[in-house]
């Protein structure tokens, strides 16, 4: 999807646990995706989403809902 709407800028990733939406993420800034024009929507607050936030590099907004 991601290469055949290329056209799109801004995205939103959503998924039923964290995991998958980092997987969206990820997948969409090794397209070539700014950060800056994605939002990460993800269920649970896992520790590996909680690490996201603290990395150095600028990652997608994400939002968590416990």
């Amino acid at each position: 999807m991601i290469t055949q709407k290329g056209n799109y800028k801004k995205w939103i990733v959503y998924g039923m646990n964290d995991q998958v939406v980092i997987g969206g993420v990820r997948a969409l800034e090794g397209n070539g995706i700014s950060a800056d024009n994605i939002i990460g929507i993800g269920i649970n607050g896992t520790e590996e989403a909680i690490n996201e936030f603290r990395k150095q590099y600028k990652l997608a907004s994400m939002a968590r809902s416990f």
